[in-house]
């Protein structure tokens, strides 16, 4: 057997189910009395891979060089992925090859995590991304490199390799009516643009909803639909965002912990926000500077600027907010911004105001492309967006 591709595979579909079997020495179910053709033999090997993915390959390969007998299970009659594809190893992983005996069998070089592949059933291979950084140790390589060596280019490489360097964070919140998991969708080809550039995480209104605008009939199979204001019995909105617990605290407050709950990684450097998502970018950044003007910054992290898309309307209130509105205080927001506009949008006038009422001339850009209520489509007009991003970024990591 030269290679993992070779090894014995079981086809199976998906009513067979494996039982009573324990790894290195396991037993069987004992024979029936009469036994028929379909009686399943004792096994000869040790362990069961389930899946012929790139990790199920790989681990039969230093199997197979480490004497151990094995199987893989896999419903396909053809084996992914292509021999270019990436191998990861992450730290569970990397146990169970610890248990076999098998994590020193390791070649370099070691790559840090950015893109890599996933192998679903029936699906195939799809690109992944990761964060440049994890809580815990990894390893990266290419299975081309693993199945092209020969015993002597084993050797035992002891350590793991941790990923270095993290991406910077822009937090980004949908339009009324949506979620996260579909605004990441409609950002997908500015998050491509700007892999290499930030990290983009997605966060949910508290408050389920009807579909907003555009949303049907692409997205009907996203339910539920959500929203970051509550109206109460007179249809009045909460203009702070609160109602999504007893506890009264604001939606700004809400979205500070949600930042905070997304865990380690790179810092947050900005917000962007699409039609209602662009009031919580305002609110949030408005509530950073009222914060910094009276010397009480917290603990927030200090976001550099904001991107708001087919926006309209005013910033989520937080609490310091509504101490300077009983001051009298029509603060602009002077944090950079860049706001795009779309000349189709139905909405244009009320992007247009929210940029005019609530933000400082000379810290805000405006950037219009041809285009209805939604993120840019046409490539040209997303290559241009994802290159100010850039500028907005730098000339803010500046000051």
């Amino acid at each position: 057997m030269s290679g993992p591709r070779q090894k014995y595979t079981l086809q199976l579909n998906t009513s067979i189910h494996l039982c009573q079997f324990a790894l290195d020495g396991g037993s069987w179910p004992k024979k029936p009395n009469n036994p028929t053709k379909n009686t399943m033999p004792l096994p000869h090997f040790k362990l069961i891979i389930v899946g012929a993915s790139i990790e199920g390959l790989t681990l039969s390969y230093c199997l197979h060089r480490a004497g151990i007998n094995y199987l893989i299970l896999d419903k396909r009659n053809e084996h992914v992925p292509l021999p270019e594809e990436p191998l990861i190893i992450m730290p569970n992983g990397a146990r169970a090859w610890n248990q076999l005996g098998l994590l020193d069998l390791m070649v370099d070089p070691f790559e840090p995590i950015e893109t890599a592949y996933m192998t679903l059933p029936d699906v195939g291979s799809h690109e992944i991304c990761f964060p440049k950084s994890l809580c815990e140790q990894s390893v990266y390589l290419h299975s081309i490199q693993l199945s092209s060596l020969n015993v002597a280019q084993i050797r035992i490489f002891a350590s793991v390799s941790k990923m270095t360097g993290s991406l910077p964070r822009i937090a980004c919140f949908h339009g009324g009516g949506s979620k996260g998991a579909i605004y990441e969708v409609q950002c997908a080809q500015l998050a491509g643009l700007l892999k290499n550039d930030f990290q983009f995480v997605f966060f949910d209104g508290p408050f389920e909803s009807g579909p907003g605008p555009g949303i049907l009939p692409a997205f009907r199979d996203y339910k539920p639909f959500r929203s970051w204001f509550k109206r109460d019995g007179s249809e009045v909105e909460q203009s702070d965002g609160s109602g999504y617990d007893i506890s009264g605290r604001d939606g700004v407050e809400r979205v500070w912990k949600l930042m905070e709950a997304a865990g380690p990684g790179g810092e947050w450097v900005g917000v962007m926000g699409f039609s209602q998502g662009t009031r919580i970018t305002s609110g949030l950044l408005l509530d950073q500077q009222q914060r910094t003007s009276l010397g009480e910054p917290g603990s927030t992290p200090q976001l550099k600027f904001g991107v708001l898309c087919m926006g309209g309307g005013a910033p989520m209130v937080s609490e310091i907010g509504h101490q300077f509105a009983t001051m009298g205080s029509t603060e602009l927001i002077k944090i950079p911004t860049l706001h795009v506009h779309g000349l189709k949008d139905m909405f244009l006038e009320l992007g247009k105001q929210q940029h005019a009422m609530y933000y400082e001339p000379g810290t805000s850009k405006v950037y219009e492309v041809d285009y209805h209520h939604a993120m840019p489509w046409y490539k040209h007009e997303v290559q241009r967006l994802a290159d100010l991003i850039r500028e907005l970024y730098k000339e803010t990591s500046r000051n």
